[in-house]
């Protein structure tokens, strides 16, 4: 199983801010896992493979990526 990414390391993949991944995960457009701990902040975290794959589910056949918002693009995990 892969390391697990932080809000920042999607935000970097993503090319978008950090606030808006939390909006993504808050609203339920992109998955999370939910890790419990002492504070009461929420940890979330993403599978490099389910990130992969959210992806893979919005990207329109011809390669260009469907955007959650307007203006986000997104960056190659490879470049990452």
């Amino acid at each position: 199983m892969s390391t697990l990414l932080t809000g920042a390391d999607v935000a970097q993949r993503l090319g978008c801010s950090k606030p808006h991944v939390y909006k993504l995960w808050d609203s339920g457009k992109l998955p999370c896992v939910l890790i419990p701990g002492i504070s009461k902040r929420k940890m979330r975290r993403i599978s490099p493979e389910a990130l992969e794959e959210w992806i893979l589910q919005h990207t329109y056949a011809n390669g260009s990526a469907q955007r959650a918002c307007e203006g986000m693009q997104l960056r190659s995990l490879d470049n990452a």
